[in-house]
């Protein structure tokens, strides 16, 4: 569900706090926020020139699955 919240509790000895703050944390946000984006659906929306309506088509491409992630047998 993407209503759902999920939280994490991390819990590190003080004298790794410098360390957790600066360097692992940045990178966690960093790595989710990537992940968010290959995870991405792109789509391509167009106007019906005999229709208001815009319609939309999922964009895939056939290197990469439906998740974003890259295909090992690609090129072969």
């Amino acid at each position: 569900m993407k209503s759902e919240v999920r939280s994490y509790e991390l819990r590190f000895k003080k004298k790794f706090k410098n360390k957790v703050l600066e360097s692992y944390l940045p990178f966690v946000v960093k790595e989710a926020a990537l992940l968010k984006q290959k995870m991405k659906t792109l789509k391509i929306f167009s106007l019906d020139c005999y229709s208001v309506q815009w319609n939309s088509v999922t964009l895939d491409h056939p290197c990469y699955g439906s998740r974003g992630e890259e295909r090992l047998d690609r090129g072969s």
